[in-house]
């Protein structure tokens, strides 16, 4: 199913200290290039449920991912949550692993992160699949590479016709020359984009496929996805944990 639109609440620098991982799978990573980049992130998996319950929000779930659920309340159509998996990712750009959702069920997360700026805020690609048959954590990482490429192109392409509003305001021969020559960048970038669209061969389901930029210290409703007919579903948030706060916390 298609996951719904992001919904998103700013949790304070206190509140987004990362979780210990509930399922202690590993994950393939490569850390942040960028000095102004998070430490991390925080990927919670909790449990939606449209009945109510004697605790809304199970003491379990991470205090951020409570405080932004508290704070969509009016936006999600459920009453209670119940954490199901929770990974702590250290400095990734590029990640892979999985999370455990309901019945044991496993899913793949592809978590692909690019800071352009230091102290900007940060692309994320998130992409969760129920595995498919011979899909591994090679094959994951490399469609996350590709997504996040074409992201990367994506912000170019915007980028680059920013810049020709600007010029071709300048209405002279030079500019012209210069409104041309950017055209053809930007052509070459979709043809580039096309030649990299990620494979779709032998994927399990996907059920949460986004993209979205969020700051650092924030803490992300990624987005939803049923089961059970309906009345429950499963939510994704995600945490960018600032350096300074995973440097106190390892002191």
């Amino acid at each position: 199913m298609k996951p719904t639109s992001i919904v998103r609440a700013v949790i304070l620098t206190a509140a987004c200290l990362p979780v210990a991982s509930a399922s202690a799978q590993p994950s393939k990573l490569s850390p942040f290039k960028v000095p102004g980049g998070p430490q991390g992130f925080s990927v919670v998996l909790v449990l939606g449920d449209a009945k109510a319950a004697t605790t809304p929000v199970d003491d379990s779930v991470p205090a951020a991912a409570r405080k932004a659920l508290s704070d969509m309340k009016d936006f999600l159509p459920y009453r209670s949550y119940r954490l199901l998996d929770a990974q702590w990712i250290l400095g990734s750009e590029r990640a892979s692993t999985r999370l455990r959702g309901v019945d044991e069920q496993e899913y793949q997360l592809t978590l692909r992160a690019t800071a352009f700026v230091a102290s900007q805020p940060v692309r994320v690609t998130f992409q969760l699949t129920e595995p498919g048959s011979g899909e591994g954590a090679a094959y994951a990482a490399e469609e996350g590479q590709r997504r996040a490429q074409l992201a990367a192109m994506q912000d170019r392409i915007r980028q680059l016709e920013l810049e020709l509003v600007r010029i071709r305001a300048l209405r002279s021969a030079e500019a012209q020359r210069e409104v041309e020559a950017i055209n053809a960048q930007i052509t070459e970038l979709r043809n580039q984009m096309a030649a990299t669209e990620p494979a779709r061969t032998n994927r399990g389901r996907t059920v949460i496929d986004t993209s979205f930029a969020m700051d650092i210290g924030e803490t992300v409703v990624v987005g939803t996805s049923r089961v059970r007919g309906g009345d429950k579903a499963l939510i994704a948030l995600l945490t960018a944990v600032p350096r300074s706060t995973t440097s106190k916390r390892e002191n």
